[in-house]
């Protein structure tokens, strides 16, 4: 920097000296007042990162900071029903040490444990299904499987109708269980038909089943499940006219082997009815029963001689182990997302739920994996929510595996009857775990779950491997925990490498 004269004109030596002396000065005075600007500011940098010294006795007054004179506050004493209210996640309620221990309660910061059929007891859930919704890769199998072996325990057997990508034979067969592999070269064959274990005791009035209302009750079975295939082949719902011809079929075909018909020889009875023309069931002769029961017929034919030939096309062959800890079906030979996998899933669903029958097994868990195959088609998913009723009778719990809420909207458009019964399954059961959603889900998913904003927040961010458990009226972040042995036998990420 320079300063120089304004004074202009021819000037003495001496002038010139006292300009560049008095010039030399002024840019002295003009260097010191800049190197102390710039200590000044050090000085206030630091001390904004080292922060104000308290003295040693303390401030007193509003800026109180630490002082020798106690400080008093005003408190509020509150119940802790109101206090989770107010502080949601906060304040949660602990559950207890009652049940299988999942992990650890995120906000509570201790262990969560879980028993369905416990908080059944207590009233704090109207029925022990349960729901577990999260895409891939977000712990949702994991969790399953872990909550299976655990519940060994206790003395509870796990039994998965069908297992769509053999991802349970490890599990299942590490704990003495029994797999069944359908298709490829294994020729294993269920009949779904089958009738079952037979109850001993009518667990609604206490009463011993006797031999009519045994047969009713397989009857019902399988007309239910037939109905549903038929309905679900032809893509509309059966006619009265229909199903009274499916009936006469299915009681000709029964008298025919004894009381366990098999599916060809009702699809046989369809085509060529061997029942007496007077004990048709409205229909003016055998002809007019022919014509009836002709489309019902032409769907049969697609379970014994379409994709699924050899799978439900005679007697079992492979038989239902009761005392076995684990039971699966391995479907890994079929294509996923496809009529075939929902019309198998069906009937192997409905082939375990007739074993299962009884009280006399004990608490089981049912897990329904890929649970969004059946999504597609109403019919089938009706059949299956109606065997959800029967879990207080059989001490059941039923597991559905979704990945997202959005699978709903392969059943209808929202406010028709076929997305009503879909959301209906949901509403049947009383716990409901959710994993990791994508952003485009979450507003699906608080609207049919009915997430509080507290509990949507939270799904927004959860890690891999926690999930926003909602227990009837409660909701919990769990982080579930697993030991080395099951971290072995439960990841599911093996052929994409760890992670």
């Amino acid at each position: 920097m320079r300063v120089g004269t304004l004074v202009v004109g021819r000037r003495t030596r001496r002038q010139r000296r006292a300009a560049n002396k008095a010039e030399r000065r002024l840019l002295h005075k003009i260097s010191e007042e800049q190197r102390e600007n710039k200590r000044q500011q050090k000085e206030m940098e630091d001390a904004l990162w080292e922060g104000e010294t308290l003295p040693a006795e303390g401030e007193s007054g509003d800026r109180m900071g630490r002082s020798v004179i106690p400080a008093y506050v005003s408190t509020t004493r509150i119940t802790s029903n109101k206090a989770r209210v107010q502080y949601p996640f906060l304040a949660p309620a602990g559950r207890g040490g009652e049940g299988v221990l999942i992990g650890n309660d995120k906000f509570a910061r201790g262990p969560f444990c879980f028993d369905p059929f416990v908080d059944y007891r207590k009233g704090l859930l109207s029925n022990t299904n349960m729901a577990v919704i999260g895409t891939i890769g977000t712990g949702k199998s994991s969790l399953m499987k872990c909550m299976a072996l655990r519940d060994l325990v206790f003395g509870r057997r796990t039994f998965v109708p069908g297992d769509p990508k053999g991802e349970w034979d490890g599990v299942v067969q590490a704990v003495g269980g029994a797999v069944i592999t359908l298709g490829g070269a294994s020729g294993a064959r269920l009949n779904p038909l089958d009738a079952g274990r037979r109850p001993s005791r009518d667990r609604e009035e206490g009463r011993p089943v006797n031999d009519e209302q045994w047969r009713i009750m397989v009857d019902n079975q399988r007309l239910d499940l037939l109905e549903a295939l038929i309905s679900t082949l032809m893509k509309k719902d059966l006619l009265q006219a229909e199903k009274a011809a499916l009936r006469v079929a299915l009681e000709a075909a029964s008298a025919r082997h004894g009381g366990s018909p098999i599916i060809p020889t009702v699809t046989e009875e369809v085509f060529n009815p061997s029942t007496p023309v007077e004990t048709l069931e409205g229909f003016r002769d055998r002809e007019d029963l022919m014509n009836v029961g002709r489309e019902v017929g032409f769907a049969l034919q697609e379970l014994t001689r379409g994709k699924l030939r050899g799978l439900f096309d005679g007697p079992s062959t492979v038989g239902f182990d009761p005392s076995a800890p684990m039971m699966s079906i391995n479907l890994k030979n079929f294509t996923q997302g496809s009529q075939a996998m929902s019309l198998i899933m069906a009937c192997t669903g409905s082939w375990f739920e007739a074993s299962l029958r009884g009280d006399d097994l004990g608490q089981r868990n049912v897990v329904y994996e890929e649970a969004h195959e059946l999504m597609a088609f109403p019919q089938l998913l009706e059949r299956m929510r109606s065997s959800f009723k029967l879990v207080r009778a059989w001490g059941l719990r039923n597991i559905i595996a979704l990945h997202r809420i959005s699978d709903l909207d392969a059943v209808g458009s929202l406010g028709s009857k076929q997305r009503a019964v879909a959301e209906g399954l949901l509403s049947d059961t009383s716990t409901r775990v959710v994993y990791r959603q994508e952003s485009d889900q979450l507003e699906n998913t608080q609207r049919v779950l009915g997430l509080s904003d507290s509990s949507l927040e939270a799904v927004k961010n959860l890690a891999i491997g926690s999930g926003l458990w909602q227990v009837g009226k409660l909701a919990y972040l769990v982080a579930h925990r697993r030991t080395e042995w099951e971290k072995v036998m439960t990841d599911t990420d093996e052929r994409l490498g760890k992670r």
